[in-house]
């Protein structure tokens, strides 16, 4: 397995990966308080080739900046990355380099918390025949004018996303945001998972020491695998370009 560390982004993958992905961090960032890079090395060690770009640019959101500036401080925050002239810039790029693979045949996307909104972003594309994220925060999208449901209804490849006991309804079983996405030809391919007993952020920044959040992490991350392998795999079914398909054909 090689592992590169670039000034705004970290790749990582075994040699040979048929399938690539383009994975979003949350709220703290490249260098925050999370296990991001060692989630990112799990999934290469699944098969994929995988970069983590570094959206931030090197700026960074801390514990200590939430403590001291509160949620107020963070909505001041997050205005400044916005998908439109800059996130869809670094995409594209990302997106590039995963394309320059000769082994790679299909992307997916990952999300963790503020990274669900450029999973489902990217999917918007119709590049990306998978989606995968937990405790999603999609709804960032209200930061710049509009909703994680116009999101959900222009996401062109199935979504898998988990959510801990206090995250927002919306993405839940009956919600907004997961209705939109069943209401999509490649619906019944979309999965939501509740974990009532984790604490948002739990994937990445949960105590691992702790043996129930850990068989939590395991179950969520072992199954978000899963999920991109069943889609993003070369032998597997056409599932998502066919639904794409489907899809701009019903417009």
């Amino acid at each position: 397995m090689f592992v590169c560390v670039f000034t705004y982004s970290y790749v990582v993958s075994k040699p040979g990966a048929t399938a690539g992905l383009i994975v979003a961090y949350d709220i703290f960032g490249f260098k925050g308080q999370s296990r991001i890079r060692q989630v990112c090395d799990q999934l290469a060690e699944a098969g994929f080739f995988v970069i983590l770009p570094d959206y931030y640019r090197g700026q960074q959101w801390t514990p200590e900046k939430m403590e001291s500036q509160g949620f107020a401080g963070l909505m001041k925050f997050i205005p400044q990355f916005p998908w439109k002239g800059a996130l869809e810039t670094d995409f594209a790029a990302a997106l590039a380099l995963v394309k320059k693979q000769p082994t790679v045949k299909k992307i997916g996307t990952v999300g963790f918390c503020w990274g669900a909104w450029i999973a489902c972003r990217g999917a918007i594309s119709g590049e990306i025949s998978a989606v995968y994220n937990a405790h999603p925060s999609v709804h960032v999208e209200q930061s710049f004018g509009g909703s994680e449901t116009d999101i959900a209804k222009l996401v062109k490849c199935p979504v898998m996303q988990d959510t801990a006991g206090g995250d927002k309804d919306t993405y839940k079983e009956g919600g907004d945001f997961f209705k939109a996405l069943q209401a999509h030809p490649f619906g019944e391919h979309c999965v939501t998972r509740d974990f009532p007993d984790m604490a948002h952020g739990w994937t990445t920044r949960g105590d691992l020491s702790d043996p129930k959040i850990a068989a939590g992490v395991a179950k969520a991350l072992g199954g978000g695998i899963e999920f991109l392998k069943k889609h993003l795999h070369e032998s597997a079914t056409e599932t998502s370009s066919e639904t794409t398909a489907a899809s701009e054909e019903s417009k």
